[in-house]
């Protein structure tokens, strides 16, 4: 073996090890944070279930082109704990609108909330690797610099997912001080990819939820905290949107202008 190639397989080894220690440090302080989180759930008033078998097939249906034939879905039994950011890098600049021209598909609306939310999660990553970056938003600023669970090495930030939520939710409230041309730009993209050939797909809030996290994951919508993040999710966009709508154009008032020209 190489120098060289030994370097690379000792760095690799070292990172997998960093990972290992990194998730130990954090196991107990989220086994405390889960037991918390469920005992508080708990005495909320109890919701609606969800048959989100049924459900995640459906969303596998309308969305046929995102999902691969003879993949196999885990089910998983609450909402991931960790998260990671990689490679640091790529965390310079506030991040774009990402989102796959496969979901303009969707109705605008549910397109719009989707958008939103994934959006959303980039933000509070780069937030968090660029804390100085939203120094002007104190709220934001002081919850990262006071989180306990955010540890970096050389090649990645992992986090507790609690602490990432309560981050963007945050940010979701200043939403239009931190992206003002969201709407705008997600109105744009929609009417650029949109295939007007096919029918427009409407989704559920839980549907919505396994999009915004992941997809190729069945989350199991009948045990409490995962049916308790699903309604917050879905709360905390449509307060985000509404935020937008108190002044800017309406997408309705977009195609009508649109059509106009057209004329």
């Amino acid at each position: 073996m190489s120098e060289q190639n030994a370097a690379v397989e000792i760095s690799v080894i070292e990172a997998s090890l960093s990972m290992l220690n990194d998730n130990e440090k954090l196991h107990l302080i989220r086994k405390q944070n889960i037991k918390s989180r469920i005992g508080k759930i708990k005495q909320t008033p109890k919701t609606k279930k969800i048959n989100f078998i049924a459900e995640y097939q459906d969303l596998r249906n309308k969305l046929s082109p995102l999902f691969s034939e003879d993949e196999k879905p885990e089910i998983l039994f609450r909402p991931h704990q960790t998260g990671i950011i990689s490679p640091i890098k790529n965390y310079k600049k506030l991040p774009k609108l990402q989102i796959s021209p496969l979901l303009c598909n969707l109705k605008y609306a549910d397109f719009e909330k989707t958008a939103l939310a994934l959006y959303a999660d980039d933000i509070t990553s780069f937030y968090i690797v660029n804390p100085n970056q939203v120094k002007n938003i104190r709220e934001i600023y002081q919850l990262i610099n006071n989180a306990k669970n955010i540890q970096k090495n050389k090649l990645y930030y992992i986090y507790d997912m609690d602490e990432f939520k309560k981050i963007r939710a945050t940010i979701f409230k200043n939403f239009k001080k931190i992206a003002p041309n969201f709407q705008v730009r997600c109105q744009s993209f929609y009417l650029q990819n949109k295939n007007n050939k096919q029918p427009e797909i409407s989704l559920t809030p839980y549907q919505r939820y396994c999009m915004i996290n992941n997809p190729k994951y069945i989350f199991d919508a009948s045990k409490p905290d995962i049916r308790h993040d699903v309604e917050m999710t879905d709360l905390q966009i449509n307060q985000t949107l509404q935020l937008f709508r108190q002044n800017n154009q309406s997408f309705k008032d977009v195609l009508i202008e649109q059509n106009k020209k057209s004329l």
